[in-house]
C-alpha cells in the first residue's frame, strides 16, 4: 500500500506551497485516477510516490518504507515505476530492445534475465515485432508503448502513468487504456494522472485535486455525480454524462449520472424499445 500522511511540499526557491495536507491511501491491485485542472499539483504529487520529490512536511510510505530515508529509495523505485507524459523524455536506447533493457540493466541483472524481461515486456504491450527498430522511427503511440514496456521490464508493483495519452490520437488512446486495464487485471496497481474524464471513469477510485489539495475522492459514480462542483473547478464531466444531462433537461426520464457507453446503453435501450421510440 502507498500512504501519504499530511503531505506538504514547497519548492525551495520561492517557498510557495504546491501540495497541502495530502492524505491518500492507494491499496494494492487498484486502479486510481487523479484528476484536476492544470497546475493543481497532480504531477508533483505522483513524483512523491516514488521518491523523485521528498516532502517538505508529512510523509509518504510505500509498503511501509518512508521515502525520506535514502536507504529505502532503491527499493521504492523498484516497486513504483513511472511513465511520463512525453515518451521522448524517457526513451534512451538506440533500438527498442536496448531501451527496454535499460531499466533491468541498471538493476545489475544477468544478461539472460534481461533478455527474458525485454521479450516479456514487449510482448505484453504488443511491440515485440519492433524490437530491432530505432525508437525515433516510431509513432507517438508506439513510443508510449515502448516507454511503458521499459518500466514493466523492472516488474513494478505500482505503475504511475502521468497523462500517458496526451499526445496520442483517439485510436492510440484507446489502445493505451486497454493496456492499462489489462495490467490492472494482472495485479499491477495503477496510479493514473489524467485530464480525460472518459479515462477516469474506468478507475476504481478517483481523487480530485485543486490548488494543491485533494478536494474530494470516491468511486467514479460518486465523484462525477457532483456536476456543478466539478465545473466550478474547471473540470468537465464525461461526454456520455453531458448527453444524459441534456436529455434529462429536455424532459426525457433518464439517469443523468451515467458515465460509460455500456451503462448509457442499458439506460436508453428501454426507451428506444418502446413503440415509436425509433
Amino acid at each position: 500500500m502507498i500512504l501519504t500522511r499530511d503531505l506538504h511540499f514547497a519548492y525551495e526557491d520561492n517557498g510557495t506551497p504546491v501540495l497541502k495536507n495530502i492524505n491518500m491511501e492507494i491499496r494494492e491491485g487498484k486502479h486510481v485516477a487523479i484528476i484536476g485542472p492544470n497546475g493543481c499539483g497532480k504531477t508533483t504529487l505522483v513524483k512523491h510516490l516514488n521518491g523523485l520529490l521528498l516532502p517538505t512536511a508529512g510523509e509518504v510510505l510505500v509498503d511501509e518504507m518512508d521515502t525520506r530515508d535514502s536507504r529505502n529509495l532503491k527499493g521504492i523505485r523498484q516497486r513504483v515505476g513511472m511513465v511520463f507524459q512525453n515518451p521522448d523524455d524517457q526513451i534512451v536506447g538506440m533500438t527498442v530492445e536496448e531501451d527496454v533493457a535499460f531499466g533491468p540493466g541498471n538493476l545489475n541483472m544477468p544478461p539472460s534475465e534481461i533478455r527474458n524481461r525485454v521479450r516479456k515486456s514487449l510482448e505484453t504491450v504488443g511491440m515485440d515485432s519492433h524490437a530491432k527498430r530505432p525508437p525515433q522511427a516510431l509513432s507517438n503511440g508506439e513510443k508510449q508503448l515502448v516507454a511503458i514496456a521499459g518500466v514493466l521490464a523492472t516488474e513494478p508493483k505500482y505503475l504511475i502513468l502521468d497523462e500517458p495519452t496526451t499526445y496520442l490520437d483517439p485510436l492510440w488512446k484507446q489502445r493505451v487504456m486497454e493496456l492499462t486495464l489489462d495490467l490492472k487485471n494482472h495485479g499491477i496497481t495503477i496510479i493514473h494522472v489524467t485530464h480525460g474524464m472518459s479515462e477516469a471513469v474506468q478507475a476504481d477510485l478517483v481523487f480530485v485535486m485543486h490548488h494543491g489539495e485533494i478536494m474530494t475522492k470516491g468511486e467514479p459514480e460518486e465523484v462525477f455525480s457532483k456536476r456543478g462542483y466539478l465545473e466550478d473547478m474547471g473540470l468537465e464531466i464525461p461526454e456520455i454524462s453531458k448527453l444524459m444531462w441534456r436529455m434529462r433537461e429536455m424532459g426525457i426520464q433518464v439517469d443523468p449520472c451515467v458515465f460509460t457507453i455500456d451503462k448509457a446503453a442499458e439506460e436508453l435501450f428501454p426507451l428506444l424499445s418502446k413503440p415509436g421510440g425509433g
